[in-house]
Parts: structure tokens; sequence; C-alpha cells
């Protein structure tokens, strides 16, 4: 991993537009076979701002493991560390490359759609507060002027379409194995966050563009884990949407690009 970093002084100007800029690293792709849509997401690169609050100190990712959940029966259990990044509170943005796997998300599957990627925010001793936001400029793929992209176009499709965020705080995560983890009830009954929101009965509402993931009390907080998955609804949505477009034709499937970025 390698991490650029500019001083807040030599950008203050452009902070505004730094944090609503596409970083359009994320690669991922969709296939449709036999009614099933799988999807494999990687990343070259991953942009985090500072918005001056200072509550964390360090970043860290890690992918989630099925052979270690698979032996650990009611958890989702993460693997190894993939990265991290040291948080200082006089730089105004980080640009994480990747390349060592911190932001690879396995094949989805409607059978199998979690495929989670733990990162795992470490606050500062002292935080009374943190403010957490994901921030995207794109609009949803099948919406508001959305479009599908098929495979060998150069433009990839939002990521920000088909991802959703659980928060977690340090005492609902456990540890299994020598590993981070969090039960498979408490996982599957958490609240999610994402731009694209659904009714209840799977119709689209809305899109937003900025969400907040957390902002409230850390008090007495160690970490705040934030676990990015698979938006299933929204993924169903998608196809049924686009259903006969010759984009899905294609035997790779779609193409998605990282266009959100973290600001912590």
């Amino acid at each position: 991993m390698k991490i650029k970093g500019s001083k807040l002084g030599s950008i203050i100007g452009s902070t505004l537009v730094a944090i609503f800029s596409l970083t359009a690293a994320f690669s991922g792709s969709i296939a449709w076979f036999n009614a099933t849509r799988n999807s494999t997401v990687s990343a070259d690169e991953f942009k985090i701002t500072n918005n001056g609050l200072n509550a964390v100190s360090a970043v860290e990712f890690y992918p989630y493991s099925k052979t270690l959940s698979e032996s650990n029966t009611g958890y989702y259990v993460f693997g190894d560390r993939k990265g991290r990044v040291d948080i200082n509170g006089n730089t105004a943005e980080y640009i994480i490359e990747g390349g060592s796997g911190e932001f690879d998300m396995e094949q989805y599957k409607t059978n199998d759609p979690h495929q989670p990627v733990l990162m795992l925010l470490h606050l500062k001793s002292g935080t009374e507060k943190a403010n957490i936001r994901a921030m995207t400029n794109s609009v949803y793929m099948a919406s508001n002027g959305g479009s599908i992209k098929a495979y060998n176009e150069a433009q990839k499709n939002p990521l920000s379409s088909v991802i959703e965020f659980r928060i977690f705080d340090n005492t609902e995560i456990s540890t299994v194995s020598s590993h981070y983890a969090i039960t498979n009830s408490r996982y599957e009954n958490s609240d999610q966050e994402s731009f694209a929101r659904f009714y209840s009965n799977g119709d689209y509402k809305e899109f937003s563009n900025d969400i907040s993931l957390f902002n409230k009390s850390a008090s007495g907080l160690t970490s705040i884990g934030i676990v990015i998955d698979y938006n299933s609804t929204s993924l169903e949505y998608i196809y049924s949407y686009y259903l006969g477009h010759t984009a899905l034709n294609n035997a790779n499937g779609l193409r998605f690009g990282w266009d959100w970025e973290l600001s912590l």
C-alpha cells in the first residue's frame, strides 16, 4: 500500500472540490448467467478526506474470510489485515493506492450475497465525537439520467449504485480465532445505509450523494467499523430495469468504477 498526502495549508482553496471529486479506481464485473447475478470487485485507489475533527488515528482494511466464517459458525469473520493508513491531523486528504487486496470483494451471487470488507477506524484517545460521511457526485445508474455502460466502454458504471454500509462500534465487534468478527444475527439485523434507497417492496425511491454513516458521541469508544457490502436490492433492481439491454449480453458482464470517498 502506498499513501500520498497533502498539507492543509497548501490545498485549503480546493478542499471542497476535492471532497466531491471522483476517484475512478474501483473495478468490478457483473454477469448474467442463467438468471444469476455474479459480481467481483477490486480497487486500485481510495480517497479519504479530513473533516477537521481529528477523531481518527488510523484506518485498517480487513477482507471477509469465507473459510474462517464457515469454521466459526454464527460469525462473519474477517481475514488478515490487508492495509493500514495512519491519519495525520495536518493532512487534508489521503490517496490510498491498493494492489494488495485492501478493497477486494469476493463474487456476489443471489444465494451468497454478503461479501463484506471491514474498514476499522481507530479513534484517538479522548475522542468525544466522530462525524463520518460517504460522498459521491454520481447519479443512480438506473434513474435520474444514469445509464448502463457496456463492458467495453471506457467509462465504468458507478459502484455507489450497488453498495451498502453497516456501522459497528468496538463493543459490537468480537474476536474469533484471533480475527475480527461480527455475529450473524447482529450483522443481518443491523441498519444499512446506502446511496441508493428503496421502498420495502423493492421499488426504487431515491439516490443521495452525501450520506452520514456516523455522527454522534464516540465517548468511551476505541474504534468504529465500517463494513462495505453488496446492496442486493439494488443489484436485483438494476438487472430487472435493464433486462434485455445489450450491455448485459457481454460474457464479461458489467464493470464498476469506484466513485465515492470517505470523509472523517
